[in-house]
């Protein structure tokens, strides 16, 4: 983070004090962070062996998923953003590359 603005910095390391205080069933699990000797944060999660949401629809190749299994992700997906939004995020920044899947 060397090369990071005083601002940048503050933000990365408040999210990642928010990422280790947030403990849910749908949010990956915060392991620690550090700055390495590189200068960079680095925020370990936990390991999600299902992959991310983007690929696993990219796998599709056009073909519709199962109403099932898109209420069910869609359930996940609220049910996260309702604890993250209880824990006064101001925004949240949500990609579907960024929505992690456990295989289950």
């Amino acid at each position: 983070m060397r090369k990071a603005s005083k601002r940048e910095r503050q933000a990365a390391e408040q999210e990642a004090k928010l990422l280790s205080m947030m403990k849910h069933p749908n949010i990956v699990a915060y392991k620690e962070s550090f700055e390495a000797a590189d200068g960079f944060l680095y925020i370990v999660m936990g390991f999600c062996d299902g992959g991310d949401l983007y690929s696993r629809l990219k796998e599709q190749k056009g073909v519709l998923l199962e109403e099932r299994q898109v209420v069910e992700w869609f359930v996940q997906i609220a049910m996260a953003l309702q604890v993250m939004q209880s824990w006064c995020c101001r925004m949240v920044m949500l990609q579907v590359k960024s929505l992690s899947m456990a295989k289950n």
